[in-house]
């Protein structure tokens, strides 16, 4: 992550403050991780931006939380928005 402009982990508040500095409504952003983390940090920059995607290794949201059908109602519900 260090070799990109823009690559950022959310290790504190800081990492929060520059990306809302930095994001605008034009700005695409890929969100690594669907835990509570990620899905928090969409929760927020989904208020910016539209250009927003969620990537996990798993197959679904909350994978460590919620079994398959608990994560696909979060994943409807998101998705509505």
């Amino acid at each position: 992550l260090a070799e990109c402009e823009n690559a950022m982990t959310f290790l504190d508040f800081t990492a929060s403050q520059r990306l809302k500095r930095i994001a605008d409504e034009n700005s695409r952003i890929v969100i690594l991780g669907a835990g509570l983390i990620g899905l928090k940090v969409a929760e927020g920059i989904s208020k910016i931006t539209r250009h927003l995607t969620v990537v996990d290794l798993a197959d679904r949201l909350l994978p460590s939380v919620l079994d398959n059908d608990g994560s696909a109602m979060i994943q409807t519900h998101i998705e509505e928005k």
